[in-house]
Order: C-alpha cells, then sequence, then structure tokens
C-alpha cells in the first residue's frame, strides 16, 4: 500500500481528468463503463488508468506475489500464471507477462524454478 503522503504524491502529479478516472477505477467500475459516461473512447481511458494501475502499490503486489511459493499443483511461477493472478485477485483488469516481466527487473527479482 502507498503511505498517505506518497499517495498525496501520485494524485497531485495526476491531472484533474485522471484524478476523475482513477476515483471511478477505485469505486469498482470498468473501462468501458468509464468510457461511456465520460465520453472518451475505452482506449482513452486505458491510457489514463495506466499510471494508477501500475504504480508501487501493483508492483508491490506482484513482488510478494512472485516471491511466494507458487499456487499448489504448479512448480513455479510464470510470468503468465503472475498475470492471470493479478487479474483473478482484482487488481487490474488486464495485465501482459511482459508488463510483470518489467516489474520483477525492476526489483531485482527471477523466477527460479522450484523457488
Amino acid at each position: 500500500m502507498l503511505s498517505s503522503l506518497e499517495a498525496e504524491r501520485v494524485l497531485a502529479e495526476m491531472s484533474p481528468r485522471e484524478r476523475e478516472v482513477t476515483g471511478l477505477l477505485a469505486n469498482g467500475l470498468s473501462n468501458a463503463a468509464i468510457a461511456e459516461r465520460l465520453g472518451l473512447s475505452e482506449r482513452t481511458v486505458q491510457g489514463r488508468g495506466r499510471t494508477v494501475r501500475f504504480d508501487e502499490a501493483f508492483e508491490a503486489k506482484i513482488a510478494e506475489l512472485a516471491s511466494g511459493a507458487p499456487p499448489e499443483g504448479v512448480q513455479a511461477w510464470t510470468l503468465r500464471l503472475l498475470a492471470e493472478k493479478a487479474v483473478e485477485a482484482g487488481w487490474v483488469d488486464s495485465v501482459s507477462p511482459m508488463t510483470i516481466h518489467r516489474i520483477l527487473k525492476k526489483r531485482n527479482l527471477t523466477l527460479t524454478p522450484g523457488a
């Protein structure tokens, strides 16, 4: 989780529209619903949400998940499995395995078989 100071910093760096999209995302609206409500394309909403969806809190959750034991019946985490679990957990609507790779690389984490 972001500290209140970090959250204030992130919000201060956002445009008013980004804050509006962020609030709607936080309230559980889908990208499509936000786009319809604000008169934007869904792609625009996705772009505005990216700074929020893949923030430090999300990266920390991915790092914690990757550092833990993989699901029962799976020998090791894969980038695709981590991405799927992030979506299942409701942390994001979607995330690519390449984004997971960038997050792990940024945090100097690697996926080791059997770890």
